[in-house]
């Protein structure tokens, strides 16, 4: 037993202490440029998803994730805030987005292999993923505004870029400047004539 014990010992300290020179010859290429290997980027991959879901059980989603306002201060929160990096249908990522690795996911791009759950989506948006270049919006957004971003991610696969468009296009230029009574978003009126050229899955909940 003591033998096992010590083999098992030597072979761990074997281990940290080649860890520890690997970590500082320098042999990791750390650039942006550099993929990583299959075993790596599963590694990394498998990490995230299992950490997020984990972290992510216990938040509870409201349940206006439907709603067509919810949804259109959502996706103008898009535009400002995760299209130069994840894209828009018509808009690939710029430059930024592009120069990043990992890339970042095209989340206008259905994805079976990627979770995309509200509860998933939520805590990524507050918390950001580290190593990605995901920020924490939660010193930006508060919790409604997180959820309205989730709203409109849950929409966004099955979104046209005409829809796309129009969504955006229907706010204030200055849509982020969300002031006014109640610290609600200051939005153009949504007339009916705009409301119908959504999709339906938009506006099935809300007439």
């Amino acid at each position: 037993m003591k033998l096992a014990l010590s083999v098992v010992t030597g072979i761990l300290l074997t281990v940290v202490v080649a860890a520890v020179a690997y970590a500082y010859s320098g042999a990791f290429d750390v650039a942006a440029t550099t993929q990583d290997g299959p075993i790596i980027s599963w590694l990394l991959v498998t990490t995230r998803y299992r950490s997020i879901e984990a972290r992510a059980a216990q938040i509870r989603v409201p349940a206006d994730m439907s709603d067509v306002l919810k949804v259109w201060d959502g996706a103008v929160r898009y535009r400002d805030d995760c299209q130069p990096c994840h894209g828009a249908p018509g808009n690939y990522p710029g430059p930024t987005g592009r120069g990043m690795n990992p890339q970042p996911p095209k989340l206008f791009v259905a994805d079976p292999a990627r979770p995309s759950d509200s509860k998933y989506y939520y805590w990524i948006i507050m918390h950001g993923i580290r190593m990605t270049g995901m920020p924490a919006w939660q010193h930006k957004y508060r919790e409604e505004d997180a959820w309205a971003l989730v709203a409109f991610l849950l929409q966004f696969p099955r979104m046209s870029p005409q829809t796309y468009e129009k969504l955006t296009a229907a706010w204030l230029p200055d849509a982020n400047n969300r002031g006014g009574a109640g610290n609600k978003p200051r939005a153009v009126l949504i007339g009916e004539s705009i409301v119908t050229t959504l999709d339906p899955a938009l506006t099935a909940s809300r007439y």
